[in-house]
């Protein structure tokens, strides 16, 4: 169903998307702007938003993966978008706001598109990308040091993915959803720890495909 594009780039004004993009079935890239196709896509692998629910933010297996596998092994014609709450709503209301501020500052491009590493299912969908970074946006009530942690899997799987060294963590805080300052940061890749993730996934992705075989949905 999704085909990966070895040698297609997809310019944007004067900067070319790389070529680890993932194509549907029609040979377009896959973007959340089709968002149907694109939580089919996700299925299929392991996202950065999946991480933590195989490994936690503190290097220990998660109690959630066996949760994960299921909703990934459940054959739907149409999947429900994740139930948003209101902070939730609020992150995708400012996250277009503070894209152009990263696109004025940094050069970073807004991105919807979904990119695979050198294990095909291995997948994200960063939020910005630069000439050789990747970009996270995020909105929180506490400050950006102190969530860092928490997104740290998610941004390593990103750069392990994009085969990138670095990856621009921005963080807008608010109080009681009025924004207030944005902040940032670079967080460069950490190879032990994508590696230990790796290991994990990988484990995950064997059972998600024999699982797959067993009920020769593959």
């Amino acid at each position: 169903m999704f085909l990966l594009a070895m040698k297609v780039k997809i310019l944007l004004t004067d900067f070319a998307i790389p070529s680890n993009v993932l194509l549907g079935a029609d040979g377009l890239p896959v973007s959340s702007d089709n968002k149907q196709d694109w939580l089919k896509a996700r299925m299929t692998g392991v996202t950065a938003t999946d991480i933590n629910k195989i490994v936690s933010p503190t290097l220990k297996i998660s109690s959630q993966s066996e949760k994960l596998l299921k909703g990934k092994l459940e054959i739907k014609e149409e999947i429900e978008e994740p139930q948003l709450n209101s902070y939730m709503v609020h992150g995708n209301e400012r996250e277009p706001i503070i894209a152009e501020w990263a696109l004025g500052n940094f050069d970073m491009q807004p991105n919807n598109f979904l990119f695979y590493g050198l294990n095909s299912q291995h997948l994200a969908t960063p939020d910005g990308i630069g000439k050789d970074f990747a970009g996270e946006i995020k909105t929180s009530l506490k400050p950006l040091k102190s969530i860092l942690g928490y997104y740290m899997n998610q941004m390593q799987w990103q750069l392990n993915v994009m085969q990138m060294e670095k990856c621009l963590f921005i963080v807008e805080q608010h109080e009681s959803f009025k924004p207030l300052d944005i902040d940032y940061m670079w967080v460069y890749r950490d190879e032990e720890r994508i590696n230990f993730l790796i290991k994990h996934v990988d484990e995950f992705i064997y059972k998600l495909n024999h699982e797959l075989h067993k009920r020769n949905i593959v």
